[in-house]
């Protein structure tokens, strides 16, 4: 039958056609291909040139000879490879060949041709081979050089960059493709002033004469990869490599030469351009070429010469902070070897010389700040330039900052982490309402209901994502007008940001409630709907407005709750140690090798501190959770210069649990954190001694003193947060421990790798001071009143006096102790026969002989003062005691604003008045023989430069050998740590005397008494003499973080001007000598410090509230960039929907 369509006729008794709709018309098909009936419709050439593909057309066929018109047919193709003799054993090439059915029965074959040589190719199907393909053998011969177009890219004079293409006309392309386009990149070491013909001819030749060896390498690779899959089929034949397959887009010479390793094909060029071309200016350059480069596209080189120049910078930055970090090194293991004969001493002795912070403290810090960049040796970048690096272990973030006038400034990506701040905190309020839900219902109906709040809780979850992505959308975006502005996320937070972030994140705040309102409406729905028992509005209602805190019915209540998850989110952060890298330029001297490091440490009182009285706690407790017990925000600050801690102390919030309104509770809590403290502050001074040093207390009955001066910079003021109720809280709170005995022994760790030490401990003269620094109600006195009061009693501001006074006097008598053996080495080295040394010996004995006599008058003139002293100290201790009483009776009234108002004015005003009367008659008594120490320190200063410059002109001169006078250099230290204690202290006496500290008033000098004192004056040089008698320091305010920061600052400044200046500034001059250079040093370590670190630790915000009294303090424009985004912290969420509604509209399109 043939091919067609056929009809069917049924004739019933030879004469009916049988008719009925089942009897169709019958088509004929052809049937199966026969692979002998199929042929080649166009026979190839048996000659072919390599890399052109050989193609030709099987027409298929079935066993009656039918053309099949219909694809499906499977056919088999072998390709051998023989080389260049067929009598070679063949390799299978079968993946150069490719069968392509094109349905309609006939199938086109592609042979690449991928080496010259005798092929072989079999074409077929199961039933046997094809006519014409049984076998076709065909030889293929090398394909010919193609032709190589170089354009060179335009070129700027002086530049160090060549670029220019490189393309390759295929054989079977007239008009070559981009993909046959490679761009290649000469990166010089010298620039070129011209890049003129002569050497684009060099280049381009070089580069032509490398593809020509590229091409023979390529036939290599090739034949190597033939071979290897060979190997591979023997091995596994269902693991054949195919990396030889070529991207048919790509000409056949690029894709051979790609087959060669791009670095490798690089460095080849490179090496070449360094060897054969002949350009004059580069005849003294061993290797003019750098490195070359090869890319699919052009690369923009414009800013390279910029960025070769801050490589360079780099790499002197890198060489100069190794040598640097070598020298620390050796001033460590020094330190270590002094630390290892460190001479023993008396813990409770007073000392000249006290100890002012732990043994191995810098030691170990130094240390984990090795480890940490040894982990993390790139950091990460904190700004858009690079100049601020941070460095990050489990234990500890080190920051660098590597130039004197970079600040860590609040950017785009604190908006971004306080948004994920948000988030955290609302999927926690979920969870709390769960719990809490769960707490109080019915378990029986709880059971029924769980099953169900998986589905709310993943639908809430999900709209959290939601609402977190658009915000996310917004803050990325550097482009549209509409978001925030900026070029990325690491750009600066400028002041048109700051209005668009408010709207912003209320919005984000309300969108986050209202699906937790909705949340608490779907379990409301499920509880109604699903409960056993029946649970109606005024029920749920009911178990809302009684038992819950977090499962509540309005955005109101619920923000509350909002507010609380928030205080115990930051409450749960793990704290690191913090440590902060700062650059200080000296004075006239800008360039980079002449900057000074200074290091900043701030370690949280948690395990970090001591890892057996905090044993695995990484937290702290946050600013606003102060409703349970626990120290607010406590960290131990130190600040390092030259290897030296040149000031140490405790800082925290205040005592009191603010949020509670009960009265026995509060101070409940209150007195758990005075133990706290006094835990801390007693394992803080142990620490400053070795194990061997406190042995000796295990031995014996005797405790270890403890002195402490602790300052509250509260302002005493009923309006802010009963600030006046809380500083005689926190006052009383830590009497109350102290007279409790409530810390009479702590173990701790002396970080000396041995095991914990337990020791008696027991507090000395503890001084309890209070200097508000914010606002000074002038309406009333009770604000003033409160802190006077505090000042006056016998813990207060003469307590301090007296300790500053008794530690003078004892390097007062170890400089006497040090002037006896140096007037024994003048008798003795200096001997009167002698012409030479008379001269010298007769000048000293002058000068000693001065210092002896102005020495003999103070003793003379303080013991005559004295006697007046006494007398009225003997007073003034009985008033003390009678101002005890009545502020015992006091402390009652305090819940009560008018009663502490009519309590003050009848009771205490003119206690407090006496005593201040009489501290002032002392102070006006003392004054006069302490103005001898001037002159004392006058004719010490002369007497040990003459010294000095004596020896010195000897052993220059006539004796190298002439001997160095014994403990003059601790004698020339001891001069001046008095001098540095006898400036801070008069002025600190000054300051106090004449009320200076209660003569601000929101940041507006009251008085022009003080228009040139900073409210922190008096602050500021009580920590400083604090840490310098030895003593443990502590200080804070409400909250522990903005005023408390700033006091910080201030103190840390104080350090910083003087290892710069050899003296802490003067009162009088503060703010007249408060220059550019000052003002850089202060807006410097308030920026970069660690104060703003602790900051956004505490509030997920960088920013400080501090008010305009300490602007002055910055460089112009940088105190509203410390001000950061304080304004955050506290607002609410947007009062509509719609405030939301535009961002997610914004979102869409972005």
């Amino acid at each position: 039958m043939y091919l067609g369509d056929y009809d069917i006729d049924i004739i019933m008794d030879k004469s009916h056609k049988l008719l009925h709709s089942s009897i169709r018309k019958v088509r004929v098909v052809p049937g199966d291909t026969l692979a002998s009936n199929c042929f080649v419709m166009d026979p190839p050439s048996t000659n072919q040139i390599e890399g052109v593909p050989m193609e030709f057309t099987i027409q298929s066929r079935d066993h009656l000879g039918n053309y099949r018109t219909r694809g499906g047919d499977k056919f088999q193709v072998n390709l051998d490879y023989f080389g260049n003799n067929v009598n070679n054993r063949p390799l299978m090439a079968d993946d150069y060949v490719d069968v392509i059915d094109q349905d309609d029965g006939t199938y086109k074959v592609i042979v690449k041709n991928p080496l010259p040589g005798k092929f072989r190719l079999l074409v077929g199907l199961d039933d046997g081979l094809i006519p014409g393909c049984d076998p076709f053998d065909f030889s293929v011969s090398m394909a010919p050089l193609p032709r190589v177009d170089i354009e060179f890219e335009d070129f700027a004079p002086n530049s160090s960059v060549v670029q220019y293409r490189a393309t390759v006309t295929d054989l079977t392309q007239s008009q070559p493709s981009h993909s046959n386009t490679r761009y290649v990149s000469v990166v010089c070491n010298k620039p070129l002033r011209q890049l003129t013909e002569p050497i684009q001819a060099q280049i381009e030749k070089e580069f032509q004469n490398r593809f020509a060896e590229w091409m023979k390498e390529s036939r290599k690779n090739i034949f190597g990869k033939i071979q290897k899959a060979n190997e591979q089929v023997l091995n596994d034949a269902d693991n054949v490599d195919d990396t030889f397959k070529q991207d048919d887009a790509i000409s056949f010479y690029w894709g051979n030469v790609d087959t060669i390793d791009d670095q490798l094909k690089c460095q080849q060029l490179k090496n070449d351009y360094n060897t054969k071309l002949q350009i004059e200016e580069w005849y003294q350059i061993s290797d003019p070429v750098n490195y070359v480069t090869m890319t699919d596209s052009f690369t923009d080189w414009s800013n390279y010469e910029e960025f070769m120049r801050r490589k360079k910078e780099e790499e002197e930055e890198r060489k100069r902070r190794e040598e640097q970090e070598r020298r620390q090194r050796e001033i460590r293991d020094e330190q270590r070897k002094s630390a290892a004969r460190l001479s023993l001493m008396n813990p409770n002795a007073f000392n000249a010389n006290p100890r002012l912070c732990s043994v191995n403290f810098w030691m170990t810090i130094a240390a984990m700040m090795r480890q940490c960049k040894e982990k993390n040796p790139n950091g990460i970048n904190l700004d858009e330039y690079g100049f601020i690096r941070q460095y990050d272990s489990s234990e500890m973030t080190v920051k660098e900052m590597r130039s004197p006038d970079i600040y860590n400034v609040a950017r785009k990506v604190d908006i971004k982490s306080y948004g994920d701040f948000l988030l955290t905190s609302a999927q926690r309020h979920f969870f709390e309402m769960i719990n809490e839900f769960e707490k109080n219902t019915v378990p029986s109906v709880y059971a029924v209901i769980k099953p169900f709040l998986m589905n709310v809780g993943k639908l809430t979850f999900d709209r959290f994502k939601h609402v977190h992505t658009v915000l996310l959308k917004i803050v990325n975006n550097h482009n549209n007008a509409l978001t925030l502005g900026g070029t990325n996320i690491l750009s600066e937070i400028t002041t048109e940001m700051k209005d668009k972030v408010k709207p912003l994140i209320q919005g984000f705040k309300r969108a986050l409630l209202s699906i937790l309102l909705d949340a608490v409406n779907d379990l409301s729905h499920v509880v109604k709907a699903r409960s056993p028992e029946r649970i109606d509005d005024k029920q749920i209602e009911k178990m809302s407005s009684a038992k819950c805190t977090f499962f509540k019915l309005n955005l109101n209540e619920l923000y509350i709750g909002y507010q609380t998850v928030m205080a115990q989110e930051l409450s749960s952060i793990s704290r690191k140690i913090m440590v902060q890298e700062l650059q200080f330029a000296k004075i006239n001297q800008k360039e980079l090798q002449q900057t000074t490091p200074s290091y900043s440490v701030q370690v949280p009182i948690n395990e970090l501190f001591d890892r057996y009285l905090y044993a695995k706690k990484r937290s702290c407790r946050g600013v606003k959770d102060r409703n349970r017990s626990g120290l607010v925000n406590p960290y131990k600050v130190a600040y390092i210069k030259e290897n030296r801690v040149v000031f140490e102390a405790i800082r925290s919030g205040s005592l009191p649990a603010i949020s509670v309104q009960e009265r026995a509770t509060r101070k409940a809590i209150a007195f758990e954190n005075a133990v706290e403290l006094l835990t801390v502050l007693a394992a803080n001074h142990a620490k400053r001694f070795t194990r061997e040093e406190l042995q000796t207390f295990l031995h014996n009955t005797e405790p270890l003193m403890v002195p402490f001066t602790s300052l509250s910079l509260l302002t005493p003021f009923f309006v802010n947060d009963r600030e006046d109720r809380q500083v005689m809280e926190h006052q009383d709170a830590l009497l109350d421990a102290i007279k409790q005995n409530a810390v009479n022994q702590i173990t701790l760790d002396i970080h000396d790798n041995g095991p914990p030490i337990n020791i008696k401990v027991q507090f000395q003269e503890p001084c309890l001071l209070n200097i508000g620094v914010n606002v000074v109600i002038k309406t009333f006195m009770c604000g003033i009143g409160i802190q006077r009061a505090i000042n006056c009693r016998s813990s207060g501001m003469r307590l301090f006096e007296k300790k500053v006074q008794k530690y003078r006097s004892a390097v007062g008598h170890a400089k006497h102790s040090l002037r006896v053996q140096l007037i024994a080495y003048v008798n003795k080295v200096f001997p009167e026969h002698s012409r030479e040394t008379q001269i010298y010996r007769k000048r000293l004995m002058d000068r000693i002989s001065r210092v002896e006599q102005v020495f003999g008058l103070l003793v003379k003139e303080e013991a005559a003062a004295m006697s007046q002293v006494n007398m009225m100290e003997y007073e003034l201790n009985q008033k003390q005691l009678q101002l005890e009483s009545r502020i015992t009776t006091w402390l009652d009234k305090f819940d009560s604003v008018a009663s502490v108002e009519y309590q003050y004015q009848f009771n205490i005003k003119s206690i407090v008045n006496e005593i201040m009367s009489l501290h002032k008659r002392i102070y006006s008594c003392e004054i006069k023989w302490e103005e001898r120490y001037d002159e004392l320190e006058q004719v010490e200063t002369t007497f040990v430069q003459e010294l000095f410059t004596s020896v010195k002109q000897i052993q220059q001169t006539t004796n190298p050998n002439f001997p160095v006078p014994p403990g003059w250099i601790e004698y020339s230290e001891l001069v001046k740590k008095e001098r540095d204690l006898q400036e801070l202290y008069n002025d600190l006496r000054f300051l106090y005397h004449d009320g200076m500290h209660e003569k601000f008033t929101q940041g507006v000098i009251e008085s022009t008494d003080v228009k040139d004192i900073d409210n922190y004056s008096v602050p500021v040089r009580i920590l400083m003499l604090s840490f310098m008698i030895g003593e443990q320091a502590h200080f804070g305010c409400k909250s522990g973080k903005d005023r408390t920061g700033e006091a910080q600052d201030q103190c840390m400044e104080f350090a910083e001007m003087r290892e710069q200046f050899g003296e802490y500034p003067k009162v009088r001059e503060e703010k007249q000598k408060f220059n550019e250079h000052r003002k850089q040093i202060h807006t410097s370590i308030a920026m970069n410090a660690g104060s703003m670190d602790i900051i956004r630790v505490n509030v997920a915000l960088p920013g400080s509230k501090m008010d305009k009294s300490v602007a002055g303090r910055f460089l112009p424009g940088f105190f509203v960039k410390y001000k950061g985004l304080s304004s955050l912290d506290n607002i609410a969420y947007a009062n509509k929907d719609k405030e939301w509604d535009k961002y997610e509209e914004l979102a869409q399109g972005l």
